[in-house]
């Protein structure tokens, strides 16, 4: 398997999307949040109120890390290659 490789400016991206989310909060800077989903490491949808998020209301946009985007974030933290789940 070979392992996909990133620009500085999506890793760094992720990693302050990672920690923001980590903390417990759903918003973050539109730009990172495009960057990744250009690279294809996020999804972007709509928030439903079964989603269960604390700060975004239903109908907004939201971004979830997608499987490459979980596996790039944990082998940022030198995790095992099984993705965490974010809600």
């Amino acid at each position: 398997m070979t392992m996909k490789t990133y620009s500085l400016d999506v890793i760094e991206a992720a990693s302050r999307v990672a920690q923001i989310f980590a903390d417990g909060c759903d918003r973050c800077d539109r730009d990172d949040l495009e960057k990744l989903e250009t690279a294809g490491l996020m999804n972007v949808g709509v928030c439903s109120d079964s989603f269960c998020q604390d700060s975004l209301e239903e109908g907004e946009t939201m971004w979830v890390f997608n499987a490459d985007g979980e596996a790039l974030i944990a082998a940022m933290r030198g995790e095992s290659n099984n993705p965490r789940s974010h809600q």
